[in-house]
Order: structure tokens, then C-alpha cells, then sequence
């Protein structure tokens, strides 16, 4: 069928037909397309490049922000090791508890005001029978840790009881307890029959818990048994099943010969006591107090004859009590008295304090240490200047278990 249509004409007039036209609108769709494609893709190049340019400035900024807050506090890792570690940051700080309370109570289970136990209450284990616990140890965090020093006199436990109780956070000044010699032990104890199960350990150390409530640090008592009596053994039983919270027993030692020595300075000082004021112990700024301890400190005279009766009664007495405490199993720690004063490290106070569980487990220092003691040694580091009959003294001890003694 002939075409009826108004036919178009070219530029030159030619007239065109159908299938020209078509060939040129698509060719000039194909370029269309090339430069829309063209322009969408530099402008998402130039969107990319803008957004990478602000996305570098801000990366910046947080790296000047982050470099700035690092200079000025440590990782939060860190602060949390210092945190868990103890509390030695804030003693480094100088914020040492001042001695100010003091226990002077006497305790006595008979009299202490505790309410008795129902009487259908068992007896704390090991003991089938006899009494039942008078009380019971708070074993809360903010309350103080049970502790007892156990030591031989003259043997500086009034400054290791202050050291311990100064750096664990409150300074408690503690008594001898059941007393300070043969004497008074022997009249305490003879009132608490066996069947007593160790309450008169226990009732002490719960008044003192109550004393001083809320306070944290340490409560107790130190401890010079002089004999072991079937109570004395009964308080040890019940120490070691005790466990709730544990009471800690830390056993003192010093060179049995420096005791001895020790013994006879402060005697001939009594012998002495009317030129002068008693010298128990020495603050750092007692200068009269340290001459005297000087002058009645060198040139003692140590009679031999008694002596290595009076060192192997010592020896003796101190391994019958390492004994009795492996026997019953009672939880302890030793430490020496050499190590706690004359070593160039805290190491062994810091034995103590990880013991304890509480105060400054890691570095701690000697001069904290220092700071945290009241009083200063008196003790001359030589016997050959301390004792007056030295030659006489080395020549008994030679040869004998005792000889490695002299110093």
C-alpha cells in the first residue's frame, strides 16, 4: 500500500524517508546516553574523593584527641591493675592512719557481756564436747581482719604489730594478750578450763571486731606463749578450724641470742631506772632515748654458764610450737625478724600483708616502711661490740648448733 502521508525533506531539500530518520534518532540517543553516563560517574568520583577527604581530617582529629588523653591519664587497663593491685598508691601518698585508738580491755569470757549460746548449740569442730562459740567473726570487707603475732619478748613486735596495722589502714594499737609474762598468762588461762574450746581467743577477738566495726585494717592481739597448757593447746584447735573468716596467725622469729641480749640491756636499764626515764622504745627524733639504749647496749656481760641451757630451752620451746601448729594444721606464716628490719627490701613485710590479704602486697618500699614505724632500732649489729666477754661467749657456742648465732 503507497505511502499517503505528508512526506519531510532533508537540509537540502531531498525528501527523507522513515528508515533515515530512525538511524539518526539513534545515534543521537547513543550519545545522550554517553554523556549522561559521562557526568554520573565524575560526579561520583568527585562525591568519593570529597567524602574520603573529610573522612581523613575527622580520623585525624581523633588521633590528636586520643595521643592528648594519653598523656594525661594511663589505659583504663592499667588503672584497673593499680585498682586490683592493693593500697599502695594512696600510703605512697603519705596518708598513714595516726595511732590513736587503743585496746586496754582485758577480755574475759565469763564477764564479757556476749549472749550465751542456745544450749542445744554444738560445739565448734574439732571438739565433741564443751562449750559452744561464745561469738562470731564478722567476715565482712569492711570489717577488721582477726590477727595474732605470735613472737618471742624483745623481739620488736610492738613495731611490726604498728607497721602492719599502720599500712593495712588503721592504726590499732594492741595489747599482750592473755599477758605479758608467765605470771599473768598462768592466772588468765587457769580461769578458762579446757572445756572453754578456745573462746577465750575467740571472745576476744569478737570484742575487738565490735570495737572497732566498719573500721577494715586489723584487730588482735600479740601473742608470747610461754608454756603449753591443755587450754592453750585448745585455743590453737580452734583457730585452725576457724575459717570463716580465717584468723591469722604470723609467727616472729629473731636470733635467739639477740633475745637473750635484748633481755639483759633492758634489765641492767631497769637496774638503772631512777638516772632515768624507761627507754622501752625509741622514737627517730628521741635522741636521749637512742644514747641510752647505745650506752646499756655495749659491753654487756653474758654469764656462760647457763647459756646454751637457756639457747636449747629456747630451741626447743620454738620447735615444740612449730609441732603443735603443723599437727593441728593451723594456718600460718613465719617471717623473720632480720629480714622485717635489716634487708634492703620490703619483701618480707610484704609477705605479711599478701598473708593478711590486705594492705600493700606489691611495692612497697623500705623508706614506707620507715614512715609507717614509730620507733627506730636500738640493737648494735656486732656482738663483739655488744658483748663484753665475746671471747668467752664465741668459745661456749663453738662447735654447737648455736655457733652460727654470733654475728
Amino acid at each position: 500500500m503507497p505511502y499517503s502521508g505528508t512526506t519531510s525533506t532533508s537540509v537540502t531539500g531531498t525528501p527523507s524517508s522513515p528508515e533515515s530518520r530512525f538511524v539518526k534518532n539513534r545515534k543521537a540517543h547513543k550519545i545522550f546516553h554517553y554523556i549522561a553516563g559521562a557526568i554520573i560517574i565524575f560526579t561520583v568520583c568527585f562525591n568519593l574523593r570529597f567524602l574520603f577527604i573529610y573522612q581523613r581530617k575527622i580520623l585525624n582529629v581523633n588521633m590528636e584527641v586520643s595521643e592528648s588523653n594519653s598523656i594525661q591519664a594511663p589505659p583504663k587497663r592499667v588503672v584497673q591493675e593499680e585498682i586490683e593491685d592493693d593500697d599502695s598508691q594512696i600510703l605512697e601518698e603519705g596518708m598513714l592512719p595516726s595511732c590513736k585508738d587503743k585496746w586496754s580491755g582485758m577480755f574475759d569470757p565469763y564477764s564479757s557481756g556476749f549472749i550465751n549460746p542456745p544450749k542445744d548449740m554444738q560445739p565448734l569442730p574439732p571438739f565433741t564436747s564443751g562449750d559452744a562459740p561464745i561469738c562470731s567473726l564478722n567476715s565482712s570487707a569492711d570489717s577488721p581482719i582477726p590477727v595474732i603475732l605470735i613472737s618471742k619478748g624483745r623481739s620488736a613486735s610492738s613495731s611490726t604489730w604498728q607497721v602492719m596495722s599502720r599500712l593495712t589502714g588503721h592504726c590499732f594499737k594492741c595489747e599482750e594478750y592473755p599477758g605479758e609474762n608467765h605470771k599473768y598468762q598462768e592466772g588468765l588461762l587457769s580461769r578458762n578450763t579446757p572445756t572453754n574450746n578456745g573462746n577465750w581467743i575467740l571472745g576476744y577477738l569478737c570484742s575487738q571486731q565490735k570495737a572497732f566495726k566498719n573500721k577494715r585494717g586489723i584487730i588482735g592481739f600479740k601473742w608470747k606463749p610461754d608454756f603449753f597448757s591443755d587450754t592453750v593447746l585448745n585455743g590453737l584447735r580452734m583457730i585452725a578450724h576457724y575459717t570463716n573468716p580465717q584468723i591469722k596467725i604470723i609467727l616472729s622469729r629473731r636470733n635467739i641470742l639477740d633475745v637473750i641480749l635484748s633481755i639483759s640491756k633492758h634489765e641492767y636499764m631497769n637496774e638503772h631506772k631512777q638516772e632515768m626515764r624507761s627507754f622501752a622504745h625509741c622514737s627517730s627524733k628521741d635522741t636521749i632515748c637512742i644514747e641510752a639504749h647505745k650506752k646499756f647496749g655495749s659491753g654487756l656481760y653474758i654469764p656462760v654458764e647457763h647459756l646454751l641451757n637457756k639457747l636449747i630451752y629456747m630451741s626447743n620451746f620454738e620447735s615444740k610450737l612449730d609441732d603443735y601448729l603443723e599437727e593441728f594444721n593451723v594456718s600460718h606464716i613465719k617471717v623473720t625478724y632480720e629480714k622485717l628490719y635489716y634487708s634492703k627490701d620490703a619483701e618480707e613485710w610484704m609477705r605479711i600483708f599478701r598473708f593478711i590479704g590486705r594492705g600493700p602486697r606489691s611495692k612497697l618500699t623500705k623508706s614506707l616502711v620507715e614512715k609507717a614505724m614509730q620507733h627506730v632500732g636500738t640493737s648494735n649489729s656486732f656482738h663483739n661490740e655488744t658483748i663484753k666477754n665475746y671471747e668467752e661467749v664465741r668459745d661456749t657456742l663453738a662447735g654447737t648448733q648455736f655457733e652460727k648465732l654470733l654475728h
